[in-house]
């Protein structure tokens, strides 16, 4: 890569990345604080990339006070479907309705995630249109030889699908697994409204 494409592919990256996370509660907003002082910190050519704050509470997220950031009103609880991360979902779908133009990775972070070295996997390029990484340990997962349980059948109605022919690896305790991947952090491109189809099922 020459010098040129290199700086022009670091300016893309810094125009066209946008991180966005959620939370209400003092101790959101504190891991909220930690994490965007990690990223400006540790986040080489996006340390100083746009990150947004959804929430209900516009005061506790004025608090994380760091250039480039910016709290987003985020519908009440009591307005929200009753189902757990139903404030992430509402988040994401909101967040991809008001991406700017020229937004070509938009970057979910949970609160409790730290930076620790640039985090540029997530910079989707022209090339990509989603960014997932594979989950630590197997968890809920599934070997690939093994049938559907009454969970995995319930997610799989949802979206509309009958199986799923591809497999991952966990990265910590190795297990093979039917596609299963972490939702702590991920990055898609905001043009192909995938956030507002996981909203609406």
């Amino acid at each position: 890569m020459t010098l040129d494409s290199s700086w022009q592919r670091q300016n893309r990256m810094k125009n066209s990345v946008l991180f966005f996370t959620a939370g209400t509660s003092p101790t959101d907003m504190r891991h909220i604080a930690l994490m965007v002082s990690s990223l400006r910190t540790f986040g080489g050519v996006l340390a100083e990339a746009p990150v947004w704050v959804f929430t209900t509470d516009m005061q506790a997220a004025r608090q994380v006070g760091t250039a480039n950031t910016r709290p987003v009103l985020l519908e009440a609880a009591d307005r929200l479907p009753a189902y757990p991360f139903s404030r992430k979902v509402a988040a994401c779908a909101l967040a991809e309705q008001l991406a700017p133009p020229g937004t070509g990775s938009l970057v979910w972070i949970d609160p409790a995630i730290l930076v620790v070295q640039p985090p540029v996997g997530f910079d989707l390029g022209e090339d990509y249109d989603a960014a997932f990484r594979p989950v630590h340990i197997r968890n809920v997962g599934l070997p690939p030889a093994e049938p559907l349980d009454a969970f995995w059948k319930g997610i799989y109605a949802a979206a509309d699908v009958n199986d799923i022919p591809t497999t991952t690896t966990s990265f910590v305790d190795g297990q093979l697994l039917r596609s299963y991947f972490n939702s702590h952090s991920f990055s898609v491109n905001p043009a192909l409204g995938l956030m507002q189809r996981w909203n609406n099922l």
